[in-house]
Order: C-alpha cells, then structure tokens, then sequence
C-alpha cells in the first residue's frame, strides 16, 4: 500500500524540520564564527529580494561592493526563507526605535559617561575610537559621518 502526501505536507514538513534546526540560533543568536558575517549579509540581501519579488534569489547584487555574488549554488536556502518567514511574524520597530531603547538600557542599567555606537561590520574604523573619547571630555555629544568633508567609508560609492 503506497501513501501519496500532498505537496503541501512535503512543504509543511520542511519548514517544520527546518524551524526546529534553526531555532538555537534563534534564542541564542549566531555561533560566533569566520562566516557568521557573510550569512548576515547574505540574509540581508536575501530578504530584499525577496521583497522586491524575485522568490529563489540565487545571486546577490549588492554583495562585494557592488559587483554580486552568487549563492545557494553550494549552500541550501531553507534556513534564509525561515528567517525572512519569522522576520515577519516578529515585532519590528526599527534601526532608530532599537538604537534609542539600547541607550535608554544603559542609562538605566549605569553610570556611564558616554555611549558609543559603531556598526559591527566594520564600516565604521574602530581607529578613531581614541580621538572620539577625547573628544566627548569636552564636548556633548561626538558624531562621526561619512558625510562630512573629511568623513568616508572604504569600499562604498557615497
């Protein structure tokens, strides 16, 4: 006696498997790792594409400085489409409305004298940590941009 399952429960099954390998990860956060960037930036654009409707992204336009990237050749898709998939059932805010409630939580939390906030992905060089503490001993606030004339970001096209 042979059982045919529906396309739907091979779907529904995936998805299951794939949530229960990936939820570690998602109570944890990402193992610490040479390529735990990589997978980031790969989510990242990832779900910009697929927002932008392209549903099997396979290569990555905005990766290395411009030029694009393959993936999922090698590598299998399943976990990105379960993370854009609880991207949307998880409460997001924002960039802003995250930064503010960081810096209300150390407030709270210390006595600090200053709060620093760089980008971990090393856009921003940890170099001018330095001049930017002795800057804040006599000013209120120390703002770095790559907007300014003497300010930049290596690799981008601003």
């Amino acid at each position: 006696m042979t059982i045919k399952l529906s396309r739907g429960v091979h779907i529904t099954a995936l998805v299951a498997a794939a949530m229960v390998g990936t939820s570690p990860f998602l109570v944890h956060g990402l193992v610490l790792g040479d390529d735990r960037g990589a997978h980031l930036r790969y989510q990242h654009f990832f779900d910009r594409q697929i927002a932008g409707g392209d549903l099997y992204p396979r290569w990555m336009p905005g990766m290395n400085s411009g030029r694009g990237s393959p993936i999922f050749f090698v590598q299998y898709p399943l976990p990105y489409y379960v993370a854009w998939g609880l991207g949307h059932l998880v409460p997001n805010h924002g960039f802003g409305s995250a930064y503010l409630a960081g810096f209300r939580r150390i407030l709270e939390l210390s006595d600090a004298a200053a709060i620093l906030m760089m980008d971990a992905d090393l856009s921003h060089d940890p170099a001018h940590i330095p001049a930017m503490l002795k800057k804040v001993e006599t000013c209120d606030a120390v703002i770095g941009s790559r907007y300014v004339a003497s300010g930049a970001v290596d690799g981008w096209e601003l």
